[in-house]
């Protein structure tokens, strides 16, 4: 889970928690590379804000990708959908949870990425 907004990342952290995750957190990019170098189990899943200061959602999506080939990639963002892709922030077809969102939205929306 990477997202820069403190207490958004702790909610969601705590609500992947509590559904049975284990959930690694980190506040931008490079914290969350960093981290996924150090975890020596899989990472089945980067949950991430889209604009984050120093590196965006989808270069951290890439480069994570590249040495986790497995992992799946939601993404999360306050701007709407068509706005991300017409600024070339997004590629069309990604996954992507807008925010505000409920647990429930947050939970569905993990759960269906992880089936695909």
């Amino acid at each position: 889970m990477v997202e820069d907004e403190a207490a958004l990342r702790e909610v969601a952290g705590r609500i992947l928690s509590g559904a049975g995750y284990h959930v690694l957190t980190a506040e931008c990019g490079a914290e969350a590379l960093a981290l996924a170098v150090r975890h020596e189990g899989a990472i089945d899943m980067l949950v991430s804000d889209v604009v984050m200061p120093g590196m965006s959602g989808k270069e951290l999506a890439e480069r994570l990708v590249c040495a986790r080939p497995a992992t799946r990639v939601l993404y999360m963002s306050g701007y709407a959908q068509p706005v991300l892709h017409s600024q070339g922030t997004l590629d069309p077809g990604v996954a992507l949870l807008e925010k505000p969102f409920t647990a429930t939205d947050l939970l569905v929306a993990v759960r269906s990425r992880l089936d695909d």
